[in-house]
Parts: C-alpha cells; sequence; structure tokens
C-alpha cells in the first residue's frame, strides 16, 4: 500500500512552475514584476527592448492583476518593446536634467563648441 499525501490547493504565481514541491518562477515573470514594483513605486516609466512575442506575453501575463500600471508593446520588428508606464508619473528631479546654457536657454551649438561660432 501506497500512501499518497494530498497538498492543499495553492494559487501558483503566473510563469511559475513546480519543482521540489515549491514554485519557482520564471526569471522573465520576476524582471515583470520587479520593474512593475518600481515603475509604481517611483514613478518611472521602463521600457525592455530586444523581446520575442512569447517573452513580450510572459512578461505581460505575470504582471497582469498589478494596479496602478499600464503595459503597452510598441514598435515593430526587431525594435518592438514593452513599456511600463504609471498611472501617476513623477517629475525628473531638477538635479538629473540636462544642463541647458543658461544665457539662451538652449544647448550649445556644435560651432560654438569647435570654436567657430
Amino acid at each position: 500500500m501506497t500512501h499518497t499525501t494530498h497538498m492543499p490547493h495553492m494559487d501558483a504565481p503566473s510563469g511559475a512552475t513546480l519543482q521540489n514541491g515549491q514554485y519557482n518562477e520564471n526569471p522573465l515573470s520576476q524582471l515583470a514584476t520587479s520593474l512593475a514594483h518600481k515603475c509604481v513605486s517611483h514613478g518611472r516609466v521602463y521600457a525592455v527592448l530586444f523581446l520575442n512575442k512569447p517573452q513580450r506575453a510572459a512578461m505581460l501575463q505575470a504582471t497582469s492583476g498589478m494596479g496602478g500600471l499600464r503595459l503597452r508593446s510598441e514598435g515593430e520588428a526587431h525594435w518592438s518593446r514593452l513599456v511600463f508606464e504609471p498611472h501617476r508619473p513623477s517629475p525628473m528631479p531638477q538635479k538629473s536634467r540636462i544642463v541647458l546654457n543658461k544665457e539662451a536657454r538652449t544647448l550649445p551649438s556644435l560651432r560654438a563648441l569647435a570654436g567657430r561660432g
């Protein structure tokens, strides 16, 4: 007589596989959930490039139930990307903006940089 134990039903995370009695998530699913949490908490837009269709679909499925986030698949062929966009984006901090020329409030011209202007 063999003894079998019945494990209680547990909801598996999306994209997870059962190994040794524990759920291990797909690395793409881990990346997607990590980026989604960062996107929502920091209010920044993130994009992941160079994914094929099944990889984008796996990342979309991993983050399908998260709130405060919008995911878009943009671009065509090789230049397609998956964009993580928060519902409430935060403005860029002052110190990380591009420093402009104070007099003209524009970037310096290439001629001025070369000494011809």
